[in-house]
Order: structure tokens, then C-alpha cells, then sequence
């Protein structure tokens, strides 16, 4: 008798975990909006295309802080491993006019890549209007940008959508992104995958890299040949990529609980067998 209460105890504190990791394992939990801290390089590097006050973003900066309402946006003249320590997530273009192969340093590259290796998370906009930068933003990434140029409107197909977390996430259904004056990626190197093509050629305009794709831990990231696809009216089609930018987002920033489901698996077995000792136990 006092097997059986002892047992059914430990099945009743149980439960509630079990319960609880079940819906982690099919809801994983997220970094809560007011944790979200964004890092980006600020107007004397970006221009009108940096993301904290850059008139070419007002729409993703307004979008940002209306879905993820506790959002912040923190700008750097620089990026160094003491900014990224603080920062969940990178968001770089360089959509700037400048044309330079340097224009991330070799140590902003350095830290960039340390970055993602250490669990941080990007969004880079590589911008083929500017020439030899658009390969130098993704460098780090070993991604090979082809530097063409196409000047024109495009769509970008995303790759099987149903399972594709940019084309379809909790924001929405995205098949497609508008862009223009558009290029697109000769080689994803050793840890992208394919995320969409150009229409027009089936090139590979973006690229993902899952965890742990670049070192045990590492972060996610989402690379795109073109920075169109995020800018205001004016200048691009974020109005029509929103869907599109969000997903992304919540992509990079969702952070799975720990299996505590195994975990509970463990606990009951435990009980089961010492119910199974005792019981033969003269």
C-alpha cells in the first residue's frame, strides 16, 4: 500500500512538467520581445539604409517595434566583439554607396563570424548596386556573391515554402519577395542552404544557415542579394515583403527550451523500476 502511494506521488509532481515540456517540444518558446536587442551600424556607415533611423527603413523600423513591441535597435560606428556581446541579432547592409571590398574591416568580419560561431543570429542585405561591398558583407559567411547587376524589377521564389521558416511562419504565407536592380549568389560555400531563387534566372537570391552549421552552437542566419526587398516605398517593397521580414526575424530569434520531455521520461522510468524492484524484494 505504501508502494502504491508512493508511486502515484510520483506520478502526480511528474505531470505537470510532463505536460509542460510536451507543449515546449511543439510550441518552442521564444526570446520575449523585450529581449530582443538588435544590433546595426549607424548613419555614418549605413546612410539613409541603416535600420535605427535611416529614412529608407522607416517601414521595417515601424513594423519591428509593432510586432515586437519591446525591440531595441542599438547602432554602432564600428562593430567589435564588445557590441555584439550585448546584442541577440545583427541586421547589415551595404546598401551605403560605397563600393569598397573593405568595407567591413577584416576585424568587423572577424567579429561577425565569432558572432554567429558563439549563438548570435544575422540578417544580412548584400546589395549588388554597390559593387565589390556586396561580397564583402558576406564574406564572412564564405557565400560568393556572382556581382552582376541586373537593373530591373524581380521576384524571388522561396525554395519548398511549407516548410521554409522565411516563406512561412507565424506572421504568414509568403511564396514570393519583390526586389530590383537585383543580383544574386554563384556559390553558398560550405554552410548555406538555399532559401529562394531570382525568377528571372533561378539563381540563388537568399540563403539560410541553420544551427550549428558553422561551429557546434552556432547561430542562424538569413543572407538576401538585395537590400530592395526591405526598404521603404520610395525605394524598394518592404510594404509587400513584411510578411516576409518578419518570419525572418522570428527565425533568428526563437529559442527552443531545453527537452526537458526526455527528461520527465526519465523520471517515470525511475519510478518504474524501483515500483519493479520493491515489489520482487522479499
Amino acid at each position: 500500500m505504501k508502494l502504491a502511494i508512493a508511486t502515484l506521488i510520483g506520478w502526480i509532481m511528474l505531470f505537470p512538467a510532463f505536460v509542460g515540456s510536451i507543449h515546449a517540444a511543439t510550441a518552442p518558446d521564444t526570446i520575449g520581445p523585450d529581449r530582443i536587442t538588435i544590433g546595426t551600424l549607424d548613419f555614418s556607415r549605413a546612410g539613409e539604409a541603416n535600420i535605427f533611423d535611416g529614412n529608407l527603413t522607416e517601414e521595417m523600423r515601424a513594423s519591428l517595434q509593432a510586432n515586437f513591441p519591446g525591440v531595441r535597435i542599438e547602432p554602432t560606428p564600428a562593430i567589435t566583439a564588445g557590441f555584439l556581446a550585448s546584442m541577440d541579432m545583427l541586421i547589415v547592409t551595404n546598401a551605403a554607396g560605397d563600393r569598397d571590398d573593405n568595407w567591413l574591416t577584416v576585424t568587423e568580419q572577424e567579429a561577425v563570424g565569432n558572432f554567429i560561431e558563439n549563438g548570435g543570429a544575422a540578417m544580412v542585405f548584400a546589395e549588388p548596386y554597390f559593387g565589390l561591398s556586396a561580397q564583402n558583407v558576406v564574406d564572412p559567411f564564405r557565400v560568393t556573391f556572382a556581382l552582376e547587376l541586373i537593373q530591373d524589377v524581380n521576384l524571388f521564389r522561396f525554395v519548398n515554402p511549407p516548410n521554409n521558416p522565411v516563406a512561412n511562419g507565424p506572421f504568414g504565407t509568403a511564396i514570393t519577395a519583390y526586389s530590383s536592380y537585383y543580383g544574386w549568389f554563384s556559390d553558398l560555400g560550405p554552410y548555406a542552404a538555399l532559401l529562394a531563387t531570382n525568377d528571372s534566372n533561378d539563381m540563388p537570391s537568399a540563403a539560410f544557415i541553420p544551427e550549428n552549421a558553422m561551429a557546434p552552437g552556432s547561430g542562424r542566419v538569413l543572407i538576401f542579394a538585395d537590400a530592395t526587398i526591405v526598404s521603404d516605398a520610395e525605394e524598394g517593397f518592404f510594404h509587400v515583403n513584411e510578411t516576409m521580414f518578419l518570419n525572418g526575424v522570428h527565425y533568428l530569434t526563437e529559442v527552443p527550451e531545453p527537452a526537458a520531455f526526455f527528461l520527465c521520461l526519465g523520471g517515470i522510468a525511475e519510478i518504474w523500476f524501483m515500483a519493479r524492484r520493491n515489489r520482487f524484494t522479499p
